[in-house]
């Protein structure tokens, strides 16, 4: 649910940024009503909380590029806390965070049997881009813990695997 209301406020920031609607002030409303409503709901299930992602053993000797690397293949792997370590120790490492932005931008798309999940991704990264706070790099953590962990169904990369096919 939350990350419903993420897209949806992420999509009300597109449309103030392109119009001047005169019921903008309502749209803004309904935006926060469901924030509020998630909320509600995530501080009332049992098991939701904050998570800490802490980096792997030994992640401190190895390259940007052998950092990315495990992260793809935690994202393939479709799992949200080893993904979520991996962009930890990446952080840590203090390298250029375009690199990890490209990464999680493909593994986002590349699961492709569900749109509206790669498009939560998406919005994350978008947010990262736009952000001027402290602690943006929540987004890329968020990021890769949504993709890797959102509800699958079928085979995700079954239209990745056909479209790198009929390109090839």
């Amino acid at each position: 649910m939350p990350h419903h209301s993420y897209e949806y406020a992420n999509t009300l920031g597109w449309f103030y940024d392109r119009f001047d609607h005169p019921h903008r002030l309502k749209l803004l409303y309904v935006a926060g009503s469901f924030v509020n409503q998630a909320a509600h709901w995530v501080r009332h299930t049992p098991g939701n909380g904050e998570i800490a992602a802490r980096p792997p053993q030994a992640a401190s000797s190895r390259s940007p590029r052998e950092l990315l690397e495990r992260l793809d293949a935690a994202q393939v792997a479709l799992e949200p806390e080893e993904s979520r370590a991996w962009v930890q120790a990446y952080l840590d490492a203090g390298c250029d965070r375009a690199p990890l932005v490209e990464t999680l931008a493909v593994a986002a798309v590349r699961e492709g049997n569900d749109p509206h999940n790669q498009e939560i991704g998406l919005c994350l990264l978008e947010d990262y881009g736009k952000s001027t706070a402290h602690d943006r790099d929540t987004l890329l953590l968020a990021c890769a813990h949504h993709t890797a962990g959102h509800q699958k169904f079928g085979d995700p990369l079954e239209a990745y695997r056909r479209f790198t096919e009929a390109l090839a």
